[in-house]
């Protein structure tokens, strides 16, 4: 198979690629842009009831029962809650995998990867980032969801050559359909006009190519490189001996500390587990 081969414009999707750039590019510098996401909200009872629902988890919740969308916004704020609008407009991408292993080694790994982060964005001093690292993980792996939706039968070939023989998600797609997830999903994002952010996340997060600059882009890359590991080494997402080189390698380049990657990478299986946020992602996507 060849990117060629692959019509992004016609790929049989539950949710409208349009949309979701339209979505992705909205930010709260101005009045319009928060008159577009209520509205975006407000025709959607599925993004409606999963607002609120998140407004009042425990995770959120300061007590007080939320019951108006108007008070979920002021409550959770534009960027959380954009990047919960583009969770629960792409959950139903996730939802055409219905079998264990996709749910596990795809839909809970980005699950994973966004929440990992999103918290790292924050601690590396990019906190105007963290709901852009949210969505970044989220959709890192976009390019597994298109190629299950092009041949279901061959995707879970590449699950199983990854688990059986121990090869990386990459050279089993190479090997299975000629082409890998991280450039099918890069196609997919210029094909849809997502963020150039983004697109380069999605591109670049399996080559460990990337270097640190003092760009947002780079560092973002990184991020998302490491939280991928944070993820397969807490068992969402297939684990090869690599994943522990390729964790440290892209630690160093972000300058972790020993306790910052201690934080992260101890036990991170029991606290992502007992996280109200995360059984609320993965609840979305039995």
């Amino acid at each position: 198979m060849l990117l060629t081969d692959i019509d992004f414009k016609t790929l049989k999707l539950p949710v409208h690629p349009q949309a979701l750039s339209a979505i992705l590019q909205l930010d709260d510098h101005t009045e319009m842009n928060f008159k577009e996401l209520d509205n975006l909200i407000r025709v959607d009872q599925a993004i409606s009831a999963g607002i609120l629902k998140l407004a009042n988890s425990s995770f959120y919740s300061r007590g007080n029962k939320v019951t108006s969308l108007q008070n979920a916004i002021s409550l959770l704020g534009f960027k959380l809650i954009k990047s919960m609008v583009v969770l629960l407009t792409t959950k139903s991408l996730f939802e055409l995998g219905k079998y264990e292993k996709f749910r596990v080694h795809v839909y809970r790994h980005s699950v994973v990867t966004a929440i990992v982060a999103k918290s790292l964005a924050a601690s590396l001093g990019m906190p105007h980032l963290q709901e852009e690292a949210f969505v970044a993980g989220l959709l890192h792996d976009i390019g597994k969801v298109i190629l299950n939706v092009c041949d279901r039968t061959r995707f879970i070939e590449t699950l199983n050559l990854c688990i059986e023989n121990g090869i990386s998600a990459c050279a089993a797609e190479k090997q299975v359909f000629g082409i890998d997830h991280a450039e099918v999903g890069h196609a997919a994002a210029i094909q849809w006009k997502l963020p150039e952010l983004l697109a380069r996340v999605i591109a670049e997060h399996e080559s460990g190519l990337t270097t640190p600059t003092a760009g947002d882009t780079d560092r973002m890359t990184l991020v998302v490189q490491y939280a991928d590991t944070v993820a397969k080494k807490a068992g969402y997402g297939i684990y090869r001996s690599e994943v522990d080189e390729v964790c440290a390698r892209v630690a160093q380049k972000l300058g972790l500390t020993p306790a910052l990657r201690d934080a992260n990478e101890k036990n991170q299986k029991a606290r992502i587990e007992a996280d109200p946020f995360f059984k609320y992602c993965t609840g979305l996507v039995a």
